[in-house]
């Protein structure tokens, strides 16, 4: 009887609750994923803007003045 291999117990269904809970993880994963890549990518883009409108619409002006210690533009 052994031989056949028909002793055996048939296997229990597995729980599909695995699989979902995977997914699951790996999709809210992915969104906090995209939410930080896009936060990032706005900071970065916030900080390059200012930097360029502070050159091109104040750029300095050319006397310097010293008060205090400090160098001044006027």
């Amino acid at each position: 009887m052994t031989e056949t291999g028909t002793d055996r117990q048939p296997e229990a269904p597995r729980e599909r609750g695995g699989r979902l809970r995977k997914w699951t993880k790996r999709l809210l994963l992915g969104l906090v994923g995209l939410v930080v890549f896009v936060l990032l990518a706005g900071v970065i883009y916030q900080f390059v803007a200012t930097k360029i409108d502070a050159y091109r619409w104040y750029p300095p002006s050319r006397e310097m003045v010293d008060v205090g210690g400090f160098s001044m533009h006027l």
